[in-house]
């Protein structure tokens, strides 16, 4: 987290680990997958599980690097809070309509998928996933953001 100086906005990089973890968990399993169809009976079978789980593994590679490269941030105002994309293009603002709160949808089976910060008055929603909950929290209520009691 880092704040101006001249109590401008505060910006909250995503959360390393997460990424890290994510992206080196699919390599391990795409790379558990290329070993074990390294014994397949055929040499076509073997062929493609190289050209496979060998592409999915350099694609993974590539991902991670890349969002390793190009964080997503968090910008805390006072009036607003905006999430940018890896790509550098401005993403998801909330603007100060009400209080904050955090609405984790249910997802199949009735488990939760994934918690968005959003705001009372407005359908936006910034996904939390690479963020550290406590960074984000206290840089809002550093700036004056409130947060709802929901349910």
């Amino acid at each position: 987290m880092a704040a101006a100086e001249d109590g401008g906005p505060i910006v909250v990089r995503q959360h390393t680990r997460t990424v890290d973890f994510v992206w080196g968990f699919l390599v391990v399993v795409f790379g558990v997958a290329l070993f074990r169809g390294s014994g397949a009976e055929t040499d076509a079978g073997r062929l493609v599980g190289i050209v496979v789980f060998g592409g999915l593994i350099a694609v993974s590679v590539a991902a991670w690097v890349w969002f390793r490269r190009r964080p997503s941030i968090l910008t805390i105002s006072h009036d607003a809070i905006s999430f940018s994309h890896r790509s550098g293009s401005e993403g998801v603002v909330l603007r100060r309509t009400g209080d904050l709160y955090v609405a984790t949808p249910l997802g199949p089976g009735g488990e939760h998928r994934q918690r968005y910060l959003k705001v009372e008055g407005s359908d936006a929603a910034i996904p939390l996933l690479v963020f550290d909950w406590k960074t984000v929290q206290g840089a809002c209520l550093e700036k004056g953001w409130r947060f709802a009691a929901r349910p």
